[in-house]
């Protein structure tokens, strides 16, 4: 009766330690997801960045735009002045591709960018507000031009 006892006792722990086990795994596979071999934030960096201000060149707002694998922008949102806006968007090797929309803004669109590809195209904005973006291949990969 005795070493039985002892061998449930044991069996105890262990399930213990697999299902500690499987909650280190667990956590540390949700965890993965939100990085990616670069910074976070970053293209490539496997998550999308919040938001992005322009550099300035020539009078233009020019801003790096990512259609990534995970089917997001980065960053998700531009932030602009009103004035020229050039978006240089480009997607990385790897991924399925994509096109970048603004639906508000006429001619403000790239054409499908395949993967390790990139293009840009240039618009005017002169009303302040939010711009809808979208990929049309991927209808819920979505962005907003903030003009302000």
């Amino acid at each position: 009766m005795r070493c039985r006892g002892g061998w449930q006792e044991v069996t105890a722990l262990g399930r213990g330690r697999q299902a500690a086990a499987a909650a280190v795994l667990v956590a540390v596979t949700l965890l993965s997801g939100c990085g990616g071999s670069g910074t976070g934030g970053e293209p490539g960096g496997g998550s999308a960045a919040a938001t992005a201000r322009p550099s300035m060149k020539d009078g233009v707002q020019v801003f790096t735009l990512e259609g990534t694998t995970e089917l997001t922008f980065s960053p998700r949102t531009l932030l602009a002045a009103p004035g020229r806006i050039r978006i240089d968007f480009s997607v990385p090797a790897g991924s399925a591709p994509h096109n970048a929309v603004l639906l508000d803004i006429a001619g403000a669109r790239s054409p499908i960018i395949s993967a390790g590809q990139s293009g840009s195209f240039a618009f005017e904005v002169r009303q302040p507000g939010e711009y809808r973006l979208v990929c049309t291949i991927h209808p819920n990969m979505l962005g907003t031009l903030a003009v302000g």
